[in-house]
């Protein structure tokens, strides 16, 4: 999360960076978004 909206890099470097497919990344993006939204909503 950091690295992509702090860092500013997009889902496409990031899935060159750690080795996975660019939907891989976006997966990941909205599990921990969904996680971060249920910790803020209780």
């Amino acid at each position: 999360m950091y690295r992509h909206y702090y860092a500013d890099i997009s889902g496409t470097d990031l899935a060159e960076i750690y080795g996975v497919s660019q939907q891989a990344i976006s997966k990941r993006i909205a599990k921990i978004r969904a996680k971060l939204k249920n910790l803020l909503e209780n």
